[in-house]
């Protein structure tokens, strides 16, 4: 699974890497916060109710991230994001016997979507994203957190895929971008072993960009930036 993770990151990496050549290109470093909201129920494989119940929850959380925008036309950019999210944590309980315990998890996503400029200081988005829930741990009191292992046949899935959609408006100045978007969690590739329902999320990101030396002026003030 790790193998297949770096050798896919490396292979986007060096595709649009090279496609950057072509084109005015952005780097840029990202730190979001904001809120997660997550759909509570009954998640189990077995015939019996309330293997695993979760509260409809919305948590804080925090991210970092790393992206990357190419200019294709005067106003659409394609963009490139890959964050990751630290230590959100929700309540369950386990076979309505234990009370409620707390359940940590951390996710990466990683984002593609097309971009158009307006007003000469804005950017709106749409795109299509892949989240990764994984190092799942329990505590009963919210303290000395242990990892949780998929040991029993019926127990829940707690690393999966999520498939993602986003909305995004930003304002730009210079090298610094401020981000609100808007992510839609569509769905898991294992519905029968789930220990979540679809992840929604809004966030507020602040950008540092950094213009590709070979790409030329770039936006404005952008001659600035690197």
């Amino acid at each position: 699974m790790k193998y297949y993770f770096k050798s896919t990151f490396t292979a986007l990496l060096l595709l649009l890497s090279t496609s950057a050549l072509y084109g005015q290109t952005y780097f840029s470093l990202r730190l979001g916060g904001g809120v997660t909201e997550i759909k509570g129920g009954d998640f189990h494989r077995v015939s019996s109710p309330g293997f695993y119940e979760v509260r409809d929850r919305l948590l804080p959380h925090w991210s970092v991230g790393l992206g990357l925008e190419k200019q294709i036309s005067e106003a659409l950019f394609l963009s490139w994001t890959n964050s990751y999210y630290f230590d959100r944590v929700f309540e369950m309980s386990v076979f309505n016997i234990v009370g409620y315990s707390f359940h940590r998890f951390n996710s990466w996503r990683t984002d593609f979507a097309v971009k158009r400029s307006f007003a000469d200081a804005f950017l709106i988005g749409a795109g299509l994203g892949l989240n990764y829930i994984h190092n799942p741990e329990i505590s009963v009191t919210g303290e000395d957190y242990s990892e949780v292992s998929n040991s029993g046949g019926n127990a829940p899935d707690h690393r999966y895929f999520e498939y993602t959609s986003h909305l995004s408006l930003a304002y730009w100045y210079k090298r610094y971008m401020v981000e609100l978007s808007y992510i839609h969690g569509l769905g898991l590739r294992n519905r029968e072993r789930e220990m979540l329902r679809p992840i929604n999320e809004l966030n507020l990101t602040l950008i540092l960009q950094f213009k590709a030396p070979w790409s030329g002026k770039g936006r404005r003030g952008m001659e600035l930036r690197f």
